[in-house]
C-alpha cells in the first residue's frame, strides 16, 4: 500500500514539474524536485528530464551540472541519465545545438562518456555534418574514451558517405577484433561503398557476414543472394529479372548490393538501370575481371617456378 502511495505521489510532482517548467518557471520546478527529495521519494527520468532540459534550454549549464552531481551523490545511474537527456535533445532540431554546449561542460568536468558521444555523432551524421561527426570520433580517443562497436558504425557510415571506403574498412575490422557486431545500416553503408569502387567480392562477403550476424537483416541482402543463387543455376537473365521484379513489388530497394549481384545481366532491356548506372556497373565489371584475370596469370606463374626466369628476362611487375 505505502509503495502505491509513493508512486501515485511521485506521478503527482511529475505532472506539476512538467507544468512548470513548460511555462517557463523551471526554478519553481526544481524546488519542487528538491521538496520531493525530502520527502524521500526517488527521483526517476520522467520527473528528473523536464528539469534537466529546462535548464539546457535557459543555458543554465552550471545549475544543470549541480543537479548531474546532486543526483549522483543520492545513488541514480548519472551515465544513463545523461544518456536519455542528450537523446531528448538531439531528437529536437532546435536543441541539437545546445546539446554540443552541455558536453563541453560535462566532458570538462569529468562527466563525459562514450554513449553521449555516440548519441552526438549519430544525431550529427543524420544532419548531414559529417566531418563535425567525426571530428567528435577522434576527440572522444583524445579524451581517453575508447570507441564501441556503435562508434564504429557511425564513424563507417560517415567515412563511406566522405568516399573514404579505406579508413570505413578499418572501423569494420575494429568490430570483428572486439568480437561485435555493426549495426545494419554501418553494413548497408559499407556495402555501397564497396560497390562503388567495384570490390564485388568484398560487398558479397558483407552481405553473407551481415545475414549470418544479424537475426533479421536488410531484405536487400537476402535478395542478392538469392540472385546469386538464380546465377548459378541458370543462364536464363528471365530468371533474375522475375527477382528483381518481386524485389519491386515487394518495396525491396534495388541499389548498389542488387546491381554487385547482377552485373552479367541484361537489365538494360528493362530498364532497371538507367544509362549512366549500365555504364558504371559495365566499367565496374571490366576492372573485376581484369583483377581476377590477372590474379590467374600470377598464380599460374608462380605454381610453373616462373618468377625467376621472367625476373631475368627483365620482367618488373612480379
Amino acid at each position: 500500500m505505502k509503495e502505491k502511495q509513493i508512486l501515485i505521489d511521485r506521478d503527482i510532482y511529475r505532472v506539476l514539474i512538467e507544468g512548470f517548467v513548460r511555462d517557463g518557471k523551471v526554478d519553481k520546478a526544481y524546488k519542487l524536485f528538491q521538496i520531493a527529495m525530502e520527502e524521500e521519494l526517488e527521483p526517476d527520468f520522467e520527473t528528473l528530464s523536464p528539469i534537466m532540459v529546462g535548464f539546457v534550454v535557459m543555458k543554465r549549464l552550471s545549475d544543470f551540472l549541480s543537479l548531474v552531481e546532486q543526483i549522483g551523490k543520492l545513488g541514480y545511474p548519472v551515465g544513463d541519465c545523461i544518456t536519455e537527456i542528450f537523446r531528448l535533445l538531439c531528437d529536437d532540431e532546435e536543441k541539437r545545438a545546445m546539446a554540443l554546449d552541455v558536453n563541453d561542460v560535462l566532458k570538462s568536468n569529468g562527466h563525459g562518456s562514450v554513449s553521449v558521444y555516440n548519441v552526438l555523432m549519430e544525431a550529427l551524421y543524420r544532419m548531414g555534418d559529417i566531418q563535425k561527426s567525426l571530428s567528435l570520433f577522434s576527440e572522444m580517443r583524445d579524451f581517453g574514451f575508447e570507441p564501441d562497436s556503435s562508434s564504429y558504425s557511425i564513424a563507417i557510415c560517415c567515412f563511406v558517405e566522405k568516399g573514404e571506403v579505406e579508413e570505413a574498412c578499418s572501423c569494420h575490422e575494429k568490430i570483428t577484433e572486439m568480437s561485435c557486431v555493426p549495426s545494419i545500416a554501418a553494413y548497408l553503408s559499407l556495402t555501397k561503398g564497396l560497390s562503388q569502387i567495384g570490390e564485388i567480392d568484398a560487398v558479397m562477403i558483407l552481405v553473407r557476414e551481415c545475414l549470418g550476424n544479424v537475426e533479421s537483416g536488410p531484405m536487400e541482402f537476402k535478395y542478392a543472394l538469392r540472385v546469386c543463387h538464380v546465377c548459378k543455376g541458370s543462364s536464363n537473365a528471365e530468371k533474375i529479372i522475375e527477382v528483381v521484379d518481386e524485389m519491386k513489388q515487394e518495396g525491396v530497394s534495388i541499389g548498389e548490393v542488387t546491381y554487385s549481384a547482377i552485373l552479367f545481366a541484361e537489365l538494360k532491356k528493362r530498364k532497371v538501370m538507367t544509362e549512366a548506372e549500365m555504364v558504371m556497373y559495365d566499367e565496374m565489371l571490366v576492372e573485376e575481371t581484369k583483377k581476377k584475370t590477372a590474379d590467374l596469370v600470377v598464380s599460374g606463374i608462380k605454381f610453373f617456378g616462373l618468377e625467376s626466369k621472367l625476373r631475368e628476362r627483365g620482367c618488373k611487375l612480379l
